[in-house]
């Protein structure tokens, strides 16, 4: 035997460092198991979620990147071409700018490609492509809703720049819809069915521009460019406030059963019109000046104006019973309780030659009837405040008795407190309706 042998002729005992032996019951085991379950669980969607932020950021350095080189590629050709501009040229410019383009940085190209579509060598040919185009092309149709919405914005977003000029924007807008001047200018060229076709690309244009918010955007405008008036007044103070008041009756004047070839059309234009302009908080250019030029307007829908008022106070009658909740929102009780609605409805409010049209039929009146009944219920909230001011007065522990309480519950059931112009507005529809027209 060698006597350099270092190992062991026998086993040792194996000690266990573990402890005493363990044995898991069920639940422990299943417990241990779903713990580790989870834990890969977290981890995947850990490993995911990164794979997906890596994934995000690449694709928005590729963008920023490829739109940078398109904006480069835009500047030489627009620089290149200064005097000399194309069809062509222009096809590419449009098509490159509405890649690229970001409202605070790019708004000045926004306006060179707006100066050549107006352009006469090209503004001719424009229009007849956006209205007129091939059927297996509406490339120009769709670019033109896209540069006459940016322009909108960019009016929009520089409301409050004194220094920005809107000429050009606004003169995009009246080019493209001002559908007269487009009637007169195919009128000679084109047959009546022709005619219908472009009057659809019309009105397919102007719905892309209120579903995109486009009563939305002009009531910005209009409170921020309508100069401060004294009373009510149909005459513009300004030529850019008749240019603006122009650009919200223009969906106006295709509403009606013969008018469009779209059902949906005059509903979309109205709630649009009411949701953005008489919903909203009731300021001095809407007040003074919209709406006494809108009730002196032959042309304006009146009947379609109160019948998508009464179909949405259906729809809020239907939610707030909670037969029909899936209908509405319970923002859009703005409705039922809307103090600038009833307002709105007394200046508009033309009944003595509407319900004495030969051609309503008991429908219509009751829906008329309906709104102003409804509506009216907003005078009850002036009443109320008195009480409570009155209540308030008296001071004591009355003050804080069952009547105060029923006061705020009641505010809160119908709209809420009254502001000052909303007491105001109030104060005003009852002279109105103490008014011989409505005694």
């Amino acid at each position: 035997m060698s006597s350099f042998f270092e190992g062991q002729y026998r086993r040792t005992p194996e000690q266990n460092l573990s402890g005493v032996n363990y044995t898991e019951s069920r639940e422990q085991f299943l417990h241990r198991a779903h713990l580790e379950r989870q834990k890969r669980e977290d981890n995947r969607r850990r490993f995911l979620c990164s794979i997906k932020i890596q994934s995000f950021v690449r694709s928005y350095l590729v963008r920023k990147r490829i739109k940078q080189k398109e904006r480069e590629e835009f500047a030489q050709i627009l620089s290149a071409n200064k005097n000399s501009v194309t069809l062509d040229t222009l096809n590419i410019l449009t098509r490159k700018l509405l890649f690229f383009y970001h409202p605070e940085t790019d708004h000045n190209y926004l306006i060179s490609v707006s100066k050549l579509l107006l352009d006469k060598q090209f503004k001719a040919t424009i229009v007849e492509l956006t209205f007129y185009g091939p059927p297996t092309n509406t490339v120009w149709s769709l670019r033109t809703r896209k540069l006459l919405l940016l322009n909108l914005m960019l009016m929009r977003d520089k409301a409050g720049v004194k220094e920005f000029n809107n000429t050009v924007s606004l003169r995009l807008l009246e080019v493209f819809t001002k559908f007269d001047e487009i009637e007169r200018y195919f009128s000679q060229q084109c047959h009546k069915q022709d005619m219908q076709t472009i009057r659809c690309q019309f009105i397919n244009l102007l719905k892309y521009l209120i579903q995109n918010r486009f009563y939305a955007h002009l009531r910005v405008l209009l409170d921020a460019k309508v100069p401060p008036l004294l009373e009510p007044t149909t005459t513009p103070p300004t030529p850019l406030s008749q240019c603006l008041f122009d650009l919200l009756v223009t969906p106006l004047g295709l509403i009606g059963p013969s008018q469009t070839c779209d059902p949906h059309y005059s509903v979309l234009v109205m709630e649009e019109l009411i949701r953005h302009i008489v919903l909203e908080p009731m300021t001095e250019p809407i007040k003074l000046y919209i709406l006494p030029s809108l009730s002196h307007l032959n042309s304006f829908p009146y009947q379609t104006f109160i019948q998508t008022i009464h179909s949405n106070m259906k729809k809020n009658i239907r939610y707030t019973t909670g037969s029909s909740p899936s209908d509405t929102s319970p923002s859009s009780n703005n409705w039922l309780s809307n103090v600038n609605l009833l307002y709105a409805l007394l200046s508009l409010d033309n009944s003595q030659t509407y319900l004495t049209n030969q051609s309503l039929d008991l429908n219509q009146v009751s829906a008329h009837l309906f709104v102003l009944g409804h509506a009216s219920s907003q005078l009850v909230r002036l009443s109320r405040l008195s009480e409570d001011e009155e209540e308030e007065g008296r001071g004591g522990e009355e003050e804080q008795g069952v009547g105060g309480g029923g006061g705020e519950d009641w505010d809160m059931e119908k709209g809420g407190h009254l502001t000052r112009n909303e007491e105001q507005l109030l104060l005003e529809c009852c002279t109105t309706l103490n008014e011989n027209r409505f005694v």
